[in-house]
């Protein structure tokens, strides 16, 4: 199984454009990726409800916990 340098030379030239359409094709994904994270990360969430807050809640201030013995 003896190739001579040109059909060697030729594969790997196949082998190393292939690598690189591979490589054109992932960075093209990516930038689309990148642009729809992008876009969707603009748009303002949906604010998390607020807890309903009682009487019997502790006091987590900052001055309640800066006075604390």
């Amino acid at each position: 199984m003896s190739q001579s340098f040109d059909e060697a030379m030729a594969k790997f030239s196949g082998e190393v454009d292939d690598a690189v359409s591979r490589a054109r094709r992932a960075a093209a994904e990516a930038r689309e990726l990148t642009a729809r994270l992008r876009i969707e990360s603009r748009e303002a969430p949906d604010a998390p409800p607020v807890p309903q807050t009682s009487d019997e809640d502790d006091d987590f201030s900052q001055e309640q916990i800066m006075t604390r013995d």
